[in-house]
């Protein structure tokens, strides 16, 4: 794969996560967020920026209580976050 193309995804994949990310923290929803790293956070978001965005994270343990900056290029996944409960249709 070229520059120019890979250029061009990364472009898109940016627009569609933060997009995402900018319903989410407009509905005041919490976020789960998973890197390509397989790092994952989950938390509020904060801030959003052009290259990347900013939460306040409540888990997993080791995050809990700090923030984090992600940049977009890095996402693999950005959701609504769900407990277990929802998860399972017992909310």
């Amino acid at each position: 794969m070229d520059t120019e193309t890979e250029n061009k995804q990364d472009t898109a994949r940016k627009r569609a996560w933060k997009a995402t990310a900018k319903v989410l923290f407009n509905s005041g929803k919490k976020v789960f967020i998973k890197e390509i790293s397989g790092d994952i956070y989950f938390g509020e978001i904060k801030i959003i920026d052009e290259d990347s965005l900013e939460i306040d994270c409540f888990g997993p343990p080791q995050r809990a209580g700090l923030k984090a900056t992600i940049y977009w290029t890095l996402i693999s996944k950005i959701t609504e976050f769900k407990t277990k409960e929802e998860l399972n249709g017992f909310n």
